[in-house]
């Protein structure tokens, strides 16, 4: 019987019913007469309720609406479980901690963090497709901390003030992913980032800025990769020619935009400038990528760029 299975003869629903009364009251799942597995409790393939999703509509847009109660859990509390191949769609995490669980294969699609806390959980093959890995709630985000993402999806993820410390994301394929505010401490990334922007610009009061210390990315490849309000001596970026990193961001995107003032030919800099000027301070650091430059405007930005660097540098 595979691990789904289990689940749908009349023991294992009146075992999943019992499990799920648990996980709603916060309360541990310890005396269900639960089998173990590498020393964990054995909830694989275990899958939560549903709503139904009917498209709708609006605003010159189909959006897709629930039928009932997406799955949401407050102060949820998992130590040593092995969720593998679990059915977890859809679901709704406030002051949750999962310690040392086992997240592999697990399907994630749509999840949603709001201050929480994951230690030591892995998360190889697991799909996480427009999940939300933090949302702030009360001034915090979610940490993740030893965790391991191999060869997950991450297509449209998002996480706002996370902290990632000693977190692997291995052999990854990262396609429009923003990380805002967030901070990476020992973390390693390989493989793919297409359309992935690290963002620390104006912090909500009170908010731990966003920082990144040993953050490891030389074996990735970046294409429309942006870091914008950061300081990225911490950063260890794969070596691309096209790519300058320039302390006083600043005084350089002042320069540059005085260079380019009232001269239309230059609309994409424009654009470009002021964008960046919005979402850096002084001192941060500037994240140039001449190859973005040539391809959305024309050789000679980038030589004006060049020059003005050049000058004030």
């Amino acid at each position: 019987m595979g691990h789904r299975e289990r689940w749908l003869s009349a023991d294992g629903q009146r075992t999943a019913a019992k499990v799920l009364r648990r996980l709603r009251w916060g309360r541990s799942l310890e005396g269900l007469g639960l089998p173990t597995v590498g020393g964990r409790l054995d909830l694989r393939g275990f899958a939560l309720p549903e709503p139904d999703f009917t498209p709708v509509r609006a605003a010159g847009m189909t959006v897709e609406v629930a039928s009932g109660k997406l799955p949401e859990f407050r102060k949820l509390r998992l130590r040593g479980v092995d969720l593998t191949g679990s059915r977890l769609r859809h679901l709704r995490l406030t002051d949750a901690r999962l310690e040392d669980c086992l997240l592999r294969e697990a399907d994630l699609t749509d999840l949603r963090a709001w201050r929480c806390w994951f230690d030591n959980c892995d998360l190889a093959g697991a799909d996480i497709t427009d999940a939300v890995l933090s949302a702030r709630h009360r001034g915090a985000g979610t940490t993740w901390r030893n965790c391991s993402f191999e060869s997950p999806a991450l297509d449209g993820i998002s996480a706002e003030g996370a902290e990632f410390q000693g977190c692997a994301f291995e052999r990854v394929a990262m396609t429009s992913v923003v990380f805002d505010g967030c901070g990476f401490t020992d973390c390693r990334v390989t493989g793919s980032l297409v359309n992935v922007t690290f963002s620390g610009s104006n912090p909500p009061r009170g908010a731990k800025p966003a920082t990144m210390t040993n953050f490891d990315l030389r074996d990735c490849r970046l294409t429309d990769v942006d870091f914008m309000g950061l300081r990225l001596a911490g950063v260890l970026l794969p070596p691309q020619e096209s790519v300058v990193v320039l302390p006083h961001a600043g005084k350089l995107l002042d320069a540059i935009r005085s260079a380019i003032a009232g001269n239309p030919e230059y609309r994409y800099l424009n654009f470009w400038v002021d964008y960046r000027i919005k979402h850096h301070e002084a001192d941060d650091d500037l994240y140039l990528d001449y190859d973005e430059i040539r391809q959305n405007a024309d050789e000679r930005s980038v030589t004006l760029l060049r020059e003005v660097i050049s000058r004030v540098s």
